[in-house]
């Protein structure tokens, strides 16, 4: 069975973009515009892997990454955090909050595959 991501960004665009690039590569993909629907979405849906966006309005994903790892369902899972947040301090904290992997966007195709397939043994 695949696996499958959960990617959370408010960017649709984006959104389709890293589907595209993730699907070729065989994984189940859970598009998610806002972290308050992801929050919801794990009611009914527990993804082998997130993919994160920090700059999100209303709750952004610094706070999601936080209520993933407290949540005891989600505290193990592989989180990625792709944004176009370069500087170190975001980096930092999210490392400190429990973040497997932070790229920056624009990411490749083999950056973001790469990232994924290594964080899920894939």
């Amino acid at each position: 069975m695949n696996k499958t991501i959960m990617i959370v960004d408010d960017d649709a665009s984006g959104l389709a973009l890293f589907e595209m690039m993730l699907k070729r590569s065989g994984y189940e993909i859970l598009k998610v515009t806002d972290a308050r629907m992801a929050v919801h979405m794990l009611d009914t849906y527990l993804p082998d892997l997130f993919i994160v966006d920090l700059m999100m309005p209303e709750v952004d994903g610094f706070q999601l990454l936080e209520y993933l790892r407290q949540r005891s369902q989600t505290a193990q899972t592989p989180v990625v955090v792709l944004t176009a947040r370069e500087d170190y301090e975001s980096q930092d904290r999210c490392i400190k909050l429990g973040a497997n992997s932070y790229l920056t966007k624009p990411v490749t195709r083999s950056e973001l595959v790469e990232a994924v397939d290594g964080l899920l043994g894939s």
